[in-house]
């Protein structure tokens, strides 16, 4: 049986695990983050959950082909999920068309929020968890096209925090969509600049950058060349980390890079646990 869960007020201290499908170049926080850049610049792999192309009713048992398809989640996934047992799981790329209701994630977590893509079995964030959010927010506020933000951003607000699950936009093959990964860049930082203004923030996910040399196997020739670790993209994280000192005397706060800060010299990998 899974534990029970968490009472609605949040404890002091609450477990907190990214999960993604793709291996990540780095796993970084902003407060906290899972940050990445792969070399294929695609979104095509498979995620945890699922997608079958017919959906049975539990209800009826009739097999429809024109249902929305179900999602199940994965032997592996779900001994991981049992396993970290986290108060919070963020997940990304989970390339799912509806809320998936299996067992062994409604039974764990009774709160579970799914930011679905427009754009059907691609890209997709959601944050699950044991207590009770005081909102959520699937928007990026301010960004010209909302359809292409949908399946990217999760925002809850908790009673002394914000967090922010993130599956960001990749640069693509070639940089091809590098012009698009901007406009999520400037949008983004003005929203978690104004998110810290009320309430401390943990942006956790997939940041698919990986901003400095020691993230990379071979850095020099990846610079510019390779999504996730260009100048622009690069530069983007950084200020958040550490916004220009005209943006810092308007108040912008400095954020902190958790896993960098623990493991200054080591070669950042997936895995790892965020505590609040």
């Amino acid at each position: 049986m899974p534990p029970s869960p968490r009472p609605e007020e949040p404890p002091e201290t609450a477990t907190v695990t990214t999960r993604t499908t793709k291996r990540p170049a780095g796993k970084h926080a902003a407060s906290s983050s899972k940050r990445k850049a792969t070399t294929t610049g695609d979104e095509s792999d498979s995620g945890p959950l699922r997608a079958t192309k017919k959906a049975k009713s539990s209800e009826t048992g009739e097999t429809s082909a024109n249902a929305q398809p179900t999602n199940k989640v994965l032997p592996g996934f779900k001994f991981y999920v049992e396993a970290e047992d986290a108060d919070i799981l963020v997940l990304t790329e989970t390339k799912v068309n509806n809320d998936p209701a299996d067992p062994v994630l409604t039974q764990r977590y009774p709160h579970r929020y799914w930011s679905i893509a427009e754009k059907k079995s691609y890209s997709g964030t959601a944050i699950l968890s044991k207590i009770k959010p005081l909102s959520i927010d699937y928007t990026l506020p301010g960004h010209p096209d909302p359809k292409s933000v949908k399946g990217r951003i999760v925002t809850l607000e908790f009673k002394s925090l914000y967090l922010v699950g993130t599956y960001v936009v990749n640069a693509g093959t070639g940089l091809k969509t590098l012009d698009a990964k901007k406009e999520w860049n400037v949008h983004f930082e003005r929203y978690i600049r104004d998110l810290d203004k009320k309430k401390p923030v943990i942006w956790t996910g997939d940041l698919n950058v990986a901003p400095t040399a020691i993230d990379l196997t071979n850095p020099k020739p990846n610079w510019n060349k390779t999504p996730g670790y260009t100048e622009a993209e690069t530069t983007a994280f950084a200020r958040i980390l550490e916004p220009p000192e005209a943006d810092q005397q308007a108040g912008a706060q400095k954020m902190v890079d958790i896993w960098r800060r623990l493991h200054p010299d080591r070669k950042a990998s997936a895995g790892g646990l965020i505590h609040l």
